[in-house]
């Protein structure tokens, strides 16, 4: 139980704040840096990068200082705005400019066509000094993975130790943990678009970035034109009070759905029985899972630990934050539950663990310690388990155990972590007149709808939107979705609602079993080719090159065509891509008087069957890949796709 509690209290993004310091005067200039990551592809895209240099503590501006990061990408229209969209990112204490810099082609490219996109890393992160990363806490948890069979009190124990290590390390290296606060934070983006010398600005918040948001409509609404708030934790709500209601709910939207969709209902019927029995059956008898976490070299580490019903419905919820995930979870948990197949939770158990090393553990311990858990209320933990008995039964929650013992044992752990003291304004509700278009995903597993329900509610000059089918975060979904398009309309224009109607076409398409193959013949003359393709199957690249059953399928196929080069840098390509564990020898085939080569693959790390065949003629090559995690599908794909398709494929 002690384990649980620890997850709930400390592991999750929770997102306060404080009153903003008395400004004092200093210096604000922006000083210029080589970016550390690669320019972007987008076409006439102009990249700066540097910091801001500010005080540590605003009331002693000559002390100790902070350098908060920054990317700059400039607009690329050739009609600009002067407002750019500064992007207030999760965590707290994600690395903002190393996650989304290098993404920026697919993520915010779309936004950037009238404005400067701007990228900060918080003070305490990524590229800004001092970085409040606790290395104690990711070496902890390797240790924890080695040692599965450490008993509660222990790990707890373990974890607390390590954290106070950080939180040591960092006070004898001249960090005021006071001094790292979400109203603090707030200043710094101030003063970071004040250095850049914008007048008015955007904002552009999600999860932990919309409570940030939030604070600077509060503490500095003047140059603030317009605000978008993405999967939105207001300050009135409690993550621990409401952690049952959030996993409860966003499992149960993905049964209802199901068994509202025919196809579903179908393939997976009576979904919520089945997810129960398998999670309390695990709990009884957990099942070895094989594990591969990145150490802080980022070579990966590989650990046996087990999977039992409270693992296996955590793996659910961190799976659920991606878009679309709940379209293959269905299908997730009926291989398991009817043919034992559990291979996909050796990567998806694993997927929490990613970024151990990119991460401030320190920023995110200070804010929860000091603007968290000060508000929690355990009478409205208990009175909220009392809803969920079957969570509580798996969990194994235990009232009189967590309202004496193991709240306080994290509260008294904060009372040492730093003695700054929150204001009960950071429990309330922000009220505004900003123009602030609210979007939510349905299956958000964290930061549900009915939190930006609530947000809204003191948010005169509102939009609201939840989108089909997401998970959270659905504002960087990428060019031409319904999120972003919703969202530049907004921009464009904040007073005036935005067109939504593109919501209507968005939909759930469940991931089902390939059964039954019906090929059609197209012709691509681009790339100089003639070939088949499954009936009812869709081009989810754009270029009539890959084609799925649905565009959340796990499951496809693709065509690469390759000139004047020899088609086995592409195989490596796509072995490393797939982190291939085993392959069988390859096997060679003469189809109208074409030589194929074809390789039959399995990848381990995250459960693929994969098929590569390639032929030569002249100096180009046609090579043909199919994926799937299914064994069963894999076959069909292999015999009613990939060999017909070996006759059908003409090179021009």
């Amino acid at each position: 139980m002690r384990r649980i509690i620890a997850f709930v209290l400390l592991a999750l993004p929770l997102l306060w704040a404080v009153p903003a310091l008395a400004q004092q005067p200093y210096p604000l200039e922006f000083t210029p840096y080589p970016c550390p990551f690669p320019n972007p592809t987008t076409p006439n895209i102009r990249l700066e990068c540097g910091s801001v240099t500010l005080p540590q503590d605003r009331a002693r501006p000559d002390a100790q200082q902070v350098e908060v990061a920054v990317a700059i990408f400039r607009a690329i229209g050739v009609q600009t705005r002067p407002d750019p969209l500064i992007y207030l990112d999760g965590g707290p204490g994600s690395y903002t400019i190393e996650r989304w810099g290098p993404l920026f082609d697919t993520a915010f490219a779309p936004f950037a066509d009238q404005r400067d996109i701007i990228l900060i890393d918080y003070r305490g992160t990524g590229y800004s000094r001092p970085n409040l990363i606790c290395t104690e806490q990711s070496d902890y948890t390797h240790l924890y993975l080695q040692d599965a069979g450490a008993d509660d009190d222990q790990l707890t124990e373990r974890y607390l130790e390590a954290t106070e290590n950080c939180r040591q390390r960092l006070v004898n290296d001249g960090v005021d943990l006071g001094m790292y606060t979400s109203a603090i934070l707030a200043q710094d983006v101030v003063d970071v678009w004040t250095a850049l010398g914008y007048n008015q600005v955007n904002l552009l918040g999600i999860s932990y970035g919309s409570r940030l948001a939030l604070t600077l409509m509060r503490d500095h609404p003047q140059a603030i034109r317009s605000v978008i708030i993405d999967g939105v934790y207001p300050p009135q709500v409690s993550q621990q009070e409401t952690s049952f209601f959030t996993l409860s709910r966003v499992l149960e939207e993905v049964f209802t759905t199901c068994a509202a969709d025919t196809t579903c209902a179908a393939n997976y019927p009576n979904l919520r029985e089945v997810t129960y029995e398998l999670a309390f059956r695990l709990q009884e008898a957990p099942i070895d899972l094989h594990m591969s976490i990145p150490d802080e070299q980022g070579s990966p580490q590989n650990y046996t630990n087990s999977l039992n019903g409270v693992q296996l419905f955590n793996t659910f919820q961190h799976f659920l934050y991606y878009n679309h995930a709940s379209s293959i979870l269905p299908r997730i948990i009926y291989q398991a539950y009817e043919d034992g197949n559990f291979e996909p939770f050796n990567y998806l158990a694993s997927q929490p663990y990613a970024d151990l090393y990119n991460f401030s553990g320190g920023l995110n311990v200070t804010i929860n310690c000091n603007e968290e858990l000060p508000f929690v209320n355990v009478a409205k933990i208990i009175e909220s388990a009392r809803q969920y008995p079957e969570l509580v039964r798996l969990y194994g929650f235990d009232e009189s155990t967590f309202s004496t013992g193991e709240i306080l044992e994290y509260v008294d752990f904060c009372s040492r972590w730093h003695t700054a003291n929150p204001d009960p304004i950071e429990n309330q509700a922000v009220s505004s007149d900003i123009p602030v278009l609210i979007t939510s995903g349905q299956f958000d597993p964290v930061t549900p709808p009915e939190w930006a329900e609530l947000a809204a509610q003191t948010l005169s000059n509102h939009y609201r939107y939840t989108f089909p089918g997401m998970g959270h975060g659905v504002m960087l979904s990428g060019l031409n979705s319904c999120p972003v398009l919703i969202g530049i309309a907004f921009l464009n224009n904040p007073a005036q609602s935005p067109d939504s109607g593109c919501i209507q076409h968005m939909q759930v398409s469940f991931d089902i079993p390939i059964s039954r193959l019906q090929l059609l013949v197209q012709t691509n003359n681009n790339l100089g080719l003639r070939y088949v393709y499954p009936k009812g199957w869709v081009d989810t690249s754009g270029s009539a090159t890959v084609f799925q059953p649905s565009r959340t399928s796990r499951s496809g196929i693709m065509y690469a065509p390759v000139f004047n080069q020899d088609a086995r840098y592409y195989i490596d390509s796509v072995k490393e891509f797939y982190k291939i564990t085993q392959e069988n020898l390859p096997e060679r085939v003469v189809i109208r008087s074409q030589v194929w080569t074809i390789n039959r693959m399995y990848s381990g790390g995250n459960g693929y069957y994969i098929n590569i065949a390639y032929t030569v003629k002249g100096d180009n090559s046609v090579v043909i890949i199919t994926f799937t995690p299914d064994a069963a599908e894999n076959q069909v794909i292999y015999e009613q796709f990939l060999l017909p398709a070996l006759g059908s494929v003409r090179i021009n």
